[in-house]
C-alpha cells in the first residue's frame, strides 16, 4: 500500500483546523495532537512500512531584521519512529546569498524535552546559495540525524550571527517523514 498524506498547518497564526491529503483527497485532521489513526494507516498488513510518508506544510513567519536570531518549534513529531526524508524551504520572496551577511536556516530535533541540539538539515544562504521566491529550496539533511521520535519538538532557526546577516522572508516549511515503526 502507498500513502502519501499531506497536513498543512499556520504556526502563530489564528486557530486553524490542519487539513491533509490522503491519495490526493482533501481531509480534515480531527485531531491534530494524534496522528495515530494516520500512523496506523500506514502500516502494511504484515507489519512492515514501506513507500509511504507524511508530508508537513508549515507556514511560517520571518525575520525581517537581518542581525537577529529566530528559533520556533515547528512540529511535535507524530507517535512512532519517523526519518525525515525531505526538507525544504518555500520562500515568500527571493533571497540572494552572500559570503559575508548570510544567515542559516536550521532543523533541529530537540527530543520531547526541548533540549537536544541535533541539527537535522541546514542551508547556508552564503554565495550562490539563493531561494527564488516561491520556489521549494532544499535544506540539506545530515543522514547521521535525521532519525526522529514521537513527541520530539523540530525547531526551526535562522541563525543571523554573520555579520550583519540577512532578512528572512516568510515562507512554508515542508517537512517529509517517512516511517520506519508505527506503535503498537
Amino acid at each position: 500500500m502507498y500513502a502519501k498524506i499531506v497536513v498543512s498547518a499556520a504556526i502563530n497564526a489564528s486557530p486553524v483546523l490542519p487539513l491533509f491529503t490522503l491519495d490526493g483527497a482533501v481531509q480534515t485532521l480531527v485531531d491534530p495532537g494524534n496522528l495515530l489513526l494516520i500512523a496506523d494507516y500506514l502500516e502494511d498488513a504484515d507489519n512492515t512500512i514501506s513507500e509511504s510518508c507524511l508530508v508537513f506544510q508549515i507556514f511560517y513567519a520571518g525575520e525581517a531584521t537581518a542581525g537577529t536570531d529566530k528559533k520556533e518549534v515547528v512540529l511535535e513529531v507524530p507517535p512512532g519512529t519517523w526519518n525525515v526524508s525531505a526538507v525544504d524551504w518555500l520562500a515568500a520572496a527571493a533571497v540572494t546569498g552572500h559570503n559575508t551577511n548570510y544567515f542559516i536556516l536550521n532543523l533541529i530535533d530537540t527530543d520531547a524535552d526541548g533540549n537536544g541540539s541535533d541539527v537535522v538539515a541546514t542551508l547556508s544562504f552564503t554565495s550562490g546559495v539563493d531561494a527564488a521566491a516561491l520556489t521549494k529550496t532544499a535544506l540539506t539533511i545530515d543522514t547521521a540525524e535525521d532519525d526522529v521520535h514521537g513527541g520530539d519538538l523540530l525547531v526551526l532557526e535562522k541563525d543571523a550571527q554573520h555579520s550583519s546577516g540577512l532578512a528572512m522572508p516568510t515562507g512554508m516549511l515542508i517537512i517529509e517523514l517517512t516511517p520506519t515503526a508505527v506503535p503498537a
